[in-house]
């Protein structure tokens, strides 16, 4: 851990420290090892967080929107869209992203066969908003040759699927997405109705929460959308509390820090709550609080580091 980091972990030891005793007690860090262990988790956090904002300031190669290049990276290519204007395209990437997940070790290839139409024609946004069953109908006819090639969902994706018939079938969940974007005429038109019912980043992204009924996008899916489209600048929203309910990891992860145990007898709301209350006390992001206490609670007492 470098220096810097290693401020930013003894500033949050104290700040959670102080949080216990003025605010009621995180009864889940009365251990130094589980406070060491948590305050490390959210330095990672802060870390990941970061890395998506500062994409903004750098360089980007041309091939990281290239779907028939190896070096392609579908949230780099949604600032290269968004530099360019392209709201629509930066944030379907952005959905196609988390959709399809990073797989560990195949990275972004099942994103890139489908997406790169199998070397043909992209699917950009203008070509799969024609119609909201036009994608699924072709990957359900490139389905024999799309299934043998290398490439896999992400963990957080690992139900999902591209067998036609199939329940999770990925068809599915694009027609939902492209017809929930299309009824509002667009990404940018989306956004603007956001912010105008939710007033603030927060109630838009709220809002944005309430409102995103695309199939297979449960709590999970729908959060990490929304945040990466803040993050990115692609939308003026931020989290407004850590959306616990319908959690497995946050959930337990909250439990723990201020019940002791995973499965303490606390509300998700009520944790909410508190988690505002903690986030704002500590200068700590929702999503990096959310991360945080998912990671943190599978090894409380020992830093591990995950990837996510």
């Amino acid at each position: 851990m470098n220096a810097r980091d290693k401020a930013i972990k003894d500033g949050i030891e104290r700040d959670l420290l102080k949080y216990s005793q003025e605010q009621g007690p995180l009864i889940g860090i009365s251990g130094s090892n589980k406070l060491s262990s948590l305050s490390s988790q959210f330095v990672d956090s802060i870390r990941r967080v970061n890395y998506v904002r500062q994409i903004g300031s750098r360089e980007i190669s041309p091939g990281r929107a290239d779907p028939t290049h190896d070096l392609f990276d579908p949230l780099k290519a949604a600032e290269l869209y968004r530099r360019r204007g392209d709201l629509d395209e930066a944030c379907w990437l952005v959905f196609l992203s988390t959709h399809f997940g990073k797989h560990y070790p195949t990275g972004w290839t099942l994103m890139r066969n489908i997406y790169g139409a199998l070397g043909e024609t992209p699917w950009r946004w203008e070509n799969a908003a024609i119609d909201p069953d036009i994608l699924g109908d072709w990957i359900a006819v490139n389905y024999g040759r799309i299934r043998v090639l290398p490439g896999q969902f992400g963990n957080h994706r690992k139900y999902e699927s591209i067998r036609p018939g199939a329940r999770s079938f990925t068809g599915k969940v694009i027609a939902s997405y492209v017809r929930w974007v299309t009824e509002y005429e667009g990404h940018d038109k989306l956004i603007e109705r956001a912010l105008t019912e939710g007033e603030n980043p927060k109630g838009a992204f709220r809002w944005l929460y309430r409102e995103m009924n695309v199939a297979r996008f449960g709590r999970l899916a729908k959060f990490d959308f929304l945040a990466m489209l803040g993050k990115l600048g692609l939308a003026n929203i931020e989290p407004d509390s850590t959306y616990l309910v319908g959690t497995k990891g946050p959930l337990k992860g909250a439990r723990l820090l201020y019940g002791g145990s995973s499965s303490a007898n606390i509300s998700p709301s009520e944790l909410d709550r508190k988690l505002i209350n903690l986030s704002e006390f500590i200068g700590v992001g929702m999503q990096e609080m959310e991360d945080a206490l998912c990671n943190w609670q599978k090894s409380p007492s020992k830093y591990k580091k995950f990837r996510g």
